[in-house]
């Protein structure tokens, strides 16, 4: 926006042109904001006008694809069984330490009083939370979405924060509550979201 020194000033007087009334001035005269100038005399109108304008709402990229019922559900089909794969030394943990009077039968199987399978509910839970925050967090989806080239992003279509992924996962804990009202909901809503995704404000959409 700079313009060329005026002929006989010796190269002293730099010209800039105003982006308000797009007149010429010396740069000392003008003020310089977000890389444009502005004159002294528009100075007032320019900030009013800069300052009136409300902030654009950020948005997904331009028609996103978002993940289906069906889709996501295979997903998680392929991350429950990744998951269960990795419960299974828990379990042979929890079994072992078991007092050997305390037999597990069929229809009887040790309740949270027994101190080993307490562990065992825990250190799952734990392993669950601990899967699903670090994938979403650090590469946006969990094996299983990425199996399914499907991944989790927010309202404005950016990657979400560990801190995210971690509200997400248990506002995801709603979802199975809730007699998986939360995951059916997907099915009926205009962007595919689950409850967890309306509380957490995020979306689930198809790799590009």
């Amino acid at each position: 926006m700079t313009s060329p020194t005026e002929p006989g000033n010796g190269g002293a007087q730099a010209l800039v042109t105003c982006v308000e009334c797009g007149g010429a001035f010396p740069l000392r005269e003008t003020i310089r904001y977000q890389g444009e100038h502005v004159c002294a005399g528009c100075k007032h109108a320019y900030f009013q006008r800069v300052y009136a304008e409300p902030a654009s709402a950020p948005a997904l990229p331009a028609e996103p694809k978002f993940a289906t019922f069906g889709t996501r559900l295979a997903a998680k089909l392929v991350d429950t069984v990744i998951i269960s794969v990795a419960q299974l030394p828990l379990a042979v943990v929890a079994a072992l330490a078991l007092p050997k009077d305390q037999v597990i039968t069929p229809g009887k199987f040790p309740g949270l009083e027994s101190a080993p399978i307490a562990g065992f509910y825990l250190a799952s839970f734990l392993l669950g939370a601990a899967y699903q925050i670090y994938f979403v967090g650090r590469h946006g989806a969990t094996p299983g979405k990425m199996a399914l080239q499907i991944h989790v992003v927010t309202a404005d279509g950016t990657q979400l924060t560990y801190q995210r992924a971690a509200g997400r996962y248990f506002a995801e804990l709603l979802s199975s509550l809730s007699c998986w009202m939360g995951y059916i909901m997907v099915g009926f809503d205009k962007e595919a979201r689950a409850l967890h995704d309306h509380i957490a404000s995020t979306r689930v959409v198809h790799n590009a």
